[in-house]
This record gives C-alpha cells, structure tokens and sequence, in this order.
C-alpha cells in the first residue's frame, strides 16, 4: 500500500448509464489487481437509495390513505351513533335556543382530538423510522411525508365535518317534540 487509504475518482459533468458502466468495469479491474482495493461507486448507491425510498414512500402513502379511509368512517360511525342516541338531548338543547352551529361545536371537538391524535400517532412513527436509519437517504422525503399527512389529517377532517354537519342538520330539521319524545 502506498500510504493511501482511499482514492476518489470524481467526475465532472454528467454521464450516461452505459459510459458510467464502462467506466465502472475499468476501474474495478484496476483496483481488483491488489487485493487491498475495492470500487464503490457512490453514484450507483445514491441511485438505488432514491429508488428505494420511492418505494418506500409509494407503499407508506398507499397504507396511509388506507388507513385514512377506515379511520374517517370509523370516526364518522361513531359519531353518527352519538348523535342518533343523543336525539332528545339536542332536542332539549334546541328547546332553550341552541341553534345548529351549537349542536355541531358539541360534536367537533371529538372528531378532532380523534382526527390529531391519529395524526400525532404517524407523525411519532415517521419520526421513529426516521431516526433508526432503517433506510439511508429517507431524511429526503421526510418533508414530503409531513405535508401529505398534515394533508391528509386536514381532508379527514374535512369530510368528517361535512359529514357531520348533514348528521345534524337531518335531526335539526326534524321538530323539536319528534326529538324530545324519542328515545
């Protein structure tokens, strides 16, 4: 060995695929002539890294949406069942003056603290996989990663409202005896 423990090889301007293979094949012979040396082509890995961390995020959205789709009706079940049950006590708020946006505000706020929770639970899983290093090179779409989710929260929370607000509105509409008188 001449003192060296390393050489880099660094390349101005961008190649293609096939001089970079070429060139790649040249040096590995040159370095496999001493059994001290390898190649590692940086280029190659970062390659692969992207790839794969594409891959990553296109699985860990897929799963996302999947899991936003079953937690917004599962939200939306809930307080539907809430509501329904609930009947005679709206009644009785609508029977000393409480109007729709009332009713609606006594429901959001469980909506909501399900709604952030649920997103606090993936931010604290994205921060997790982050930081174990499970994947080099995945600190790229960690950015990508918040927004989508912060998205994807702010959707849920949308329909979930929308949905919500129908749900009352439906009860709201009907008379105040019909809701008093129900069971």
């Amino acid at each position: 060995m001449n003192g060296y423990d390393e050489y880099n090889i660094y390349l101005d301007g961008d190649i293609d695929l096939q001089t970079e293979e070429t060139l790649e094949q040249k040096i590995n012979a040159i370095a496999s002539r001493s059994g001290e040396y390898y190649f590692h082509n940086d280029l190659k890995a970062y390659r692969e890294n992207l790839a794969t961390g594409g891959q990553l995020v296109a699985v860990f959205s897929v799963i996302s949406i999947l899991f936003a789709a079953v937690s917004v009706s599962m939200i939306v079940s809930s307080i539907t069942r809430r509501i329904q049950s609930d009947g005679k006590r709206i009644g009785m708020l609508r029977a000393v003056g409480a109007d729709q946006r009332t009713i609606l505000g006594c429901y959001t706020g469980q909506m909501t603290a399900s709604i952030l929770g649920g997103w606090a639970v993936t931010m604290a899983a994205l921060g997790v996989i982050l930081l174990s290093g499970i994947i080099e090179g995945l600190e790229l779409y960690a950015g990508i990663g918040v927004a989508v989710m912060s998205a994807m929260a702010l959707g849920s929370w949308l329909i979930c409202r929308s949905i919500l607000r129908l749900r009352i509105r439906e009860i709201v509409n009907r008379s105040i005896i019909d809701n008093i008188r129900e069971l």
